[in-house]
């Protein structure tokens, strides 16, 4: 967000750059990998194997946790599963309203509920 914009504003520019629908046509013509949170945090192994493979790398998904930190990380959810979905729990009506109803064709494209 910019200094002084109220989240209604800031969905609305938001929305607006977008690129969805170009990430998803370069997914469909090989240009590009989409990759969604909820697939990583159900199957690391399993995405990384994919992009490893799209990238021709041996990825090491235990590499993903990297070394202890400190200070803590920060985290907005007691663990990784109740952070998948967060957005249709949390998010502001309002805000909600506006990416359904500038992004909904996009959203619907990529698997998701507008």
């Amino acid at each position: 967000m910019q200094a002084g914009e109220r989240p209604l504003e800031f969905a609305c520019r938001l929305a607006t750059h977008q690129r969805l629908a170009e990430a998803r046509r370069a997914e469909r013509d090989g240009t590009a990998t989409v990759v969604r949170y909820e697939g990583l945090v159900a199957d690391l192994p399993g995405q990384a194997a994919r992009l490893g493979e799209r990238l021709g790398l041996a990825l090491d998904q235990a590499a993903v946790q990297g070394p202890p930190r400190t200070p803590r990380p920060h985290v907005t959810s007691p663990s990784v599963k109740p952070s998948v979905g967060r957005s249709r729990r949390e998010l502001d009506p309002e805000v909600r309203a506006i990416f359904a109803e500038k992004l909904a064709a996009e959203l619907a494209q990529l698997g998701y509920e507008p």
